[in-house]
């Protein structure tokens, strides 16, 4: 399960584009599918946001938290 703030959706380029749902939906699915453990699809999914927001500061909180069970 992966829960994050609405700092990781709405974190917005110089373009003012949004990461989006569907941006984050599909980072998540792919660590999914890479075995990834918790704290690398956080890293993961911190590095695509930032790597899509390029040089725009960040203008809210971003939290992530993953639960894995099993």
């Amino acid at each position: 399960m992966v829960s994050c703030s609405d700092g990781i959706i709405e974190a917005q380029n110089e373009a003012e584009d949004m990461f989006g749902c569907e941006r984050t939906a599909e980072v998540i699915r792919q660590a999914g599918q890479d075995g990834l453990e918790a704290a690398e699809l956080v890293e993961r999914l911190v590095v695509a946001v930032r790597a899509f927001a390029g040089e725009q500061p960040q203008g809210d909180d971003q939290t992530i938290v993953v639960l894995k069970v099993g």
